[in-house]
């Protein structure tokens, strides 16, 4: 059997965006949170989209590139949430939606940086 070192992957599964999906799906999930993982719009997919208090959480989240700001990585995350209309199919419900970025880093492996900003 070839290890996940052997097949290159030596920083583990935490250096990609998909472990970090992982955790916060099991946490609202844990809470009981009504969500969709990779949902789909005409134009692509928002990574996670939480439905809670009456509002809509869109999510989506980056790995900061080497030496990229995390502040240049939100603005990527917002960017592509705006151009890609991930909150539009979601604007007939009535209820208050907010575009929320997240990035993570490879390297320090934990959060770096979050904004959230109305839809």
């Amino acid at each position: 059997m070839i290890s996940l070192a052997e097949r290159g992957n030596v920083g583990g599964i935490d250096r990609f965006e998909a472990h970090y999906a992982s955790m916060l799906y099991l946490c609202f999930r844990a809470v009981g949170a009504d969500l969709a993982v990779e949902d789909s719009s005409s134009h692509g997919r928002a990574d996670m989209v939480v439905f809670h208090a009456s509002q809509v959480f869109v999510l989506e989240f980056k790995m900061a590139a080497d030496g990229e700001p995390p502040q240049a990585a939100l603005d990527r995350a917002i960017q592509q949430m705006r151009e890609r209309g991930y909150a539009d199919k979601y604007r007939g419900r009535g209820n208050p939606i907010q575009l929320i970025a997240a990035v993570f880093s490879q390297n320090q492996r934990t959060l770096l940086a979050l904004r959230a900003e109305c839809a």
